[in-house]
C-alpha cells in the first residue's frame, strides 16, 4: 500500500514536504538545547515573545523580524529595502479573515508553507516539460534539501515569491504571455530578481519565432507587465521618499556591507579568499564560507547546465539572478538568494539522474548535513543569509 502511494507524484511530494517540515522543526527544536543565544538582538518578534516560545517566534528571525514590523505598522525607517509584496499579502489575509495583530505570524508562516508546498507540484509540472520524472524527483529532492531551504517554512517572501515565479515561469513554457506578465509583475512586487522574468520571456519569444511556431507579436505588450511590481514601488518610494532606488541605496546601511559603485565577480572572490586567509572556527567565518560557496556553487552550476544544453532561457535567468547580489561587493545573503533560482534545481535533478548511488548519497547527504546547522545557527540568532 505504501509503494502504491509511494508512486503517486503528488503523494509522494506531500510526504517530501511533510517530512522536510518535520526534519527542520527537530533541527530548530535541537538547537534550543544545544547552542547558546548569540544575543537578544533580530530575534522574530522581539526577544520577550522568543524567549517564551522559541520554536514558534524562531521562524521570523532577522529579515522576518522587519517583515512583521511593516505589516503591522507600515515602512519605519530604514526597511524600504524590503519589498511591498509579502507584507501587502500578510496584512490583507489577516484582514480579510479578520484576525488579531498576534496572529500575524501565523498566517504568514502557513502562507510560506503553503506556497512552498504548491510550488514544489508546480516545479514538477515546469520540470515534465522537458524531462522524465526520476529528473524532477532529483530535482525537488536538491530544493527540500538545500541548506538554506529553512527560509521556504519561515516568515520569509522567499516561498511564495518562488510560487509566484514558477506560475509566470509555467505560463510563458504555455505561451500564455497575458497571465506569464500578470504574474511576473507580482513577483517583481515581492523580489527584485523577479525583473528577470522579462529577459527570459524575450529569449523564449524569440526561439518561439526561430522555430516559425504560432506568436503574435501583440504578444510583446504583456512583457510590459513583468516590471509592474517593480515600477509601483519605485512610483511609491518618489512620491513618499524622494528616491526610487531607495530599496537599493538602503543595502550599504541595513548590515549586509555592500557598495552602491559596481564591483567586478573576481573583486569580490579575491575579498573573500582574503577574509578566509585569517579564518578561524567561528559562526561568523562558517558563514563567510558558505556565502562563498554559494557563489563557486553557482557558477559551476551554470558551467554543467551550459554543457548538458539546459534550456537556454532558463540560464539566461539563472546568470542574472546569481549576478545581481554580486554588483554591490559582496556575496551576502547569496545562500538565500540563490534559493529561489529554480534552473539550479533543473540542473542539479538532471545532473544527479545520471549519477550513481554514490554521487547522490554524498551530494544529498552533505546538503542535508549544511541544512541542519544553518537551521540551527539561524535560530539561535547568528547570521547565515
Amino acid at each position: 500500500m505504501f509503494t502504491k502511494a509511494w508512486n503517486n507524484p503528488l503523494i509522494k511530494i506531500a510526504l517530501m514536504f511533510a517530512t522536510w517540515r518535520i526534519a527542520t522543526f527537530l533541527f530548530a527544536a535541537i538547537s534550543v538545547g544545544l547552542v547558546p543565544l548569540r544575543s537578544h538582538d533580530f530575534l522574530g518578534g522581539t526577544y520577550d515573545h522568543y524567549s517564551q516560545n522559541p520554536l514558534f517566534w524562531g521562524w521570523g528571525n532577522f529579515d522576518g523580524e522587519h517583515y512583521l514590523s511593516i505589516v503591522q505598522k507600515g515602512y519605519g525607517q530604514l526597511q524600504q529595502a524590503f519589498f511591498p509584496g509579502f507584507p501587502l499579502l500578510i496584512r490583507y489575509t489577516t484582514s480579510l479573515f479578520g484576525l488579531a495583530s498576534e496572529n500575524i505570524l501565523t498566517v504568514g508562516l502557513l502562507i510560506s508553507n503553503l506556497s512552498f508546498l504548491s510550488a514544489l507540484f508546480l516545479l514538477r509540472k515546469i520540470i515534465l516539460l522537458d524531462y522524465s520524472s526520476k529528473v524532477a524527483h532529483y530535482a525537488l529532492l536538491s530544493a527540500i534539501v538545500f541548506p538554506t531551504s529553512f527560509y521556504f517554512g519561515s516568515f520569509y517572501t522567499e516561498s511564495t515569491f518562488l510560487l509566484l515565479l514558477l506560475t509566470s515561469v509555467y505560463c510563458i513554457r504555455q505561451k500564455k504571455w497575458l497571465l506569464a506578465g500578470i504574474f511576473g509583475g507580482i513577483a517583481s512586487s515581492f523580489r527584485l530578481v523577479g525583473i528577470f522574468l522579462l529577459p527570459m520571456a524575450i529569449v523564449e519569444f524569440y526561439l518561439m519565432r526561430k522555430e516559425q511556431k504560432k506568436a503574435q507579436l501583440s504578444s510583446l505588450l504583456a512583457f510590459f507587465l513583468f516590471p509592474s511590481g517593480l515600477a509601483a514601488y519605485m512610483i511609491y518610494l518618489q512620491l513618499s521618499q524622494g528616491d526610487p532606488l531607495m530599496f537599493y541605496s538602503l543595502q550599504t546601511i541595513v548590515g549586509e556591507h555592500r557598495e552602491t559603485q559596481i564591483i567586478t565577480l573576481p573583486q569580490v572572490f579575491w575579498r573573500y579568499l582574503k577574509m578566509l586567509g585569517s579564518f578561524r572556527f567561528d559562526p561568523t567565518y562558517f558563514s563567510i564560507g558558505m556565502e562563498l560557496l554559494s557563489a563557486v556553487f553557482g557558477v559551476l552550476l551554470l558551467i554543467v547546465g551550459y554543457i548538458r544544453k539546459i534550456r537556454t532561457s532558463y540560464l539566461v535567468f539563472g546568470f542574472l539572478g546569481l549576478m545581481l547580489p554580486t554588483f554591490t561587493g559582496s556575496f551576502s545573503s547569496l545562500p538565500r538568494y540563490i534559493l529561489v533560482l529554480f534552473p539550479f534545481y533543473v540542473i542539479i535533478g538532471e545532473y544527479a539522474s545520471s549519477r550513481g548511488l554514490l554521487f547522490k548519497y554524498i551530494y544529498y547527504c552533505i546538503s542535508l548535513l549544511l541544512l541542519f546547522v544553518e537551521t540551527m545557527l539561524f535560530f539561535r540568532g547568528y547570521w547565515v543569509a
